[in-house]
């Protein structure tokens, strides 16, 4: 008891003496802000390793079409089952939270909004937040990581922030993800040729 009672009168005359020292001068700690921007412009495959979102889909994947200052446009493709589903989407950056886009069909009907919460320093994953703004109105979190990173062990970092964001989820991704992608690519190529 008395040992509390004196880390207290000792930190209660650290603050007083230091209550002159203009603001200015205490180093602020630094607030991240992610970049949804940055995050998603690259040329590789973002997966979705991990979701809250309801139902049995499977190997999610956001592939980049067209990026311009204020807007992306990509292919959210997944699977049920054998059977593929591919939606184009448009994300308008908002020029207010850099880590925020709103999610719309090309025709401009309003998806979600999507909020990056976390991102490594390198963009391979990040944990992104997703407010659903048709139908039953729901808030749900995906896992998101980049191609070339997706095959290594997920960096702890990512995987603890979605656990403390998420709560739960469910891995949608798995190495069976990979060929079903090569054998779409394939059967594109056949397609092609026909």
């Amino acid at each position: 008891m008395h040992k509390e009672l004196l880390k207290a009168i000792f930190i209660l005359s650290i603050v007083k003496e230091t209550q002159h020292i203009p603001v200015c001068c205490i180093p602020a700690r630094r607030l991240l802000t992610y970049s949804m921007k940055q995050f998603v412009d690259t040329s590789e495959l973002i997966w979705a390793v991990k979701t809250t979102k309801p139902g049995n889909i499977k190997c999610q994947y956001d592939e980049k079409r067209l990026i311009s200052e204020n807007y992306i446009i990509y292919n959210t493709t997944f699977f049920q089952g054998r059977q593929r589903y591919s939606i184009r989407l448009r994300g308008d950056f908002d020029p207010e939270a850099p880590n925020r886009m709103l999610v719309s069909t090309l025709d401009m009907v309003p998806f979600s909004v999507e909020t990056l919460l976390y991102e490594t320093h390198n963009n391979s994953c990040g944990v992104v937040k997703m407010e659903i703004l048709t139908g039953e109105r729901a808030t749900q979190y995906d896992l998101r990581v980049r191609d070339a990173s997706v095959r290594f062990r997920l960096l702890r970092s990512c995987s603890r922030r979605f656990h403390r964001v998420a709560g739960h989820g469910r891995c949608i991704y798995s190495s069976e993800c990979r060929h079903l992608k090569k054998w779409e690519n394939e059967c594109i190529m056949v397609n092609l040729i026909i």
